[in-house]
């Protein structure tokens, strides 16, 4: 089972405020005097049970609505097919588009980093045997070679930004190629880019190999306004 937002199990540590409370039990109780108790002693002792149990059972149900109301901010969920399917793989691509239109702002920063942190992501999801084949656009020769989780690491910090821009087409051509020379077929390949259309191109008009899964990642940016009015001309008339 995994969380969606799995720091409110922090949550759960909430569970003991209600046993301490159960067992200190703040509340001072009422002193009232008799002049003889010996008629209420069978009275107390049937009293003291059904109190026990009561407060059990008042316990159980602060501690339940806690523990669900945790559970309901986590946001709990279980993939079984994907846990499979991930843990019969043993390879997988992953492009990064590294090209200067990366630099636009994202909540989490530059859209570059924010898609490093994403595949950082991914690459935890996998088990220690898997290996990786990067690519960026610079399509350099030591991306060739298969690497591990811990240097597919070292690979995304040493990513910066490229002067060349990849359309996505001439991406997907380059994993195929790359694939078969390895014979690895049916492997997931994971697609990071802003899939800006004019350095992109047009997703549409590219045939993705069916022996493929594909997962097209987009980094979105924020808006920013890039043509401006720098003077205007009217026309006067005599």
């Amino acid at each position: 089972m995994s969380f969606l937002y799995p720091q409110f199990l922090f949550g759960l540590l909430a569970l003991a405020i209600p046993v301490i409370i159960h067992l200190f039990n703040f509340q001072k109780p009422k002193i009232v005097y008799f002049t003889n108790v010996r008629l209420l002693r069978d009275v107390k002792e049937v009293t003291n049970n059904k109190l026990k149990i009561k407060h059990l059972l008042v316990l159980l149900c602060r501690l339940l609505f806690i523990f669900f109301l945790v559970l309901a901010f986590a946001q709990p969920f279980k993939n079984k097919k994907n846990a499979t399917t991930l843990a019969n793989q043993n390879e997988a691509f992953i492009y990064l588009d590294n090209s200067y239109s990366m630099q636009s702002e994202v909540e989490d920063g530059k859209a570059l980093d924010a898609a490093i942190k994403s595949i950082s992501k991914i690459k935890d999801l996998y088990p220690q045997n898997v290996m990786f084949r990067m690519l960026t656009n610079d399509f350099e020769s030591k991306d060739q070679f298969l690497v591990n989780k811990e240097k597919l690491s070292e690979r995304l910090s040493e990513i910066g930004y490229s002067n060349f821009s990849r359309e996505m087409e001439s991406v997907v051509s380059h994993i195929s190629n790359r694939a078969v020379q390895n014979s690895s077929f049916n492997k997931p390949v994971f697609l990071f880019s802003d899939f800006q259309k004019s350095t992109a191109g047009d997703l549409e008009k590219i045939t993705f190999d069916s022996t493929f899964q594909y997962h097209l990642i987009p980094v979105y940016t924020e808006l920013s306004n890039n043509i401006f009015i720098d003077s205007v001309w009217l026309p006067t008339r005599l």
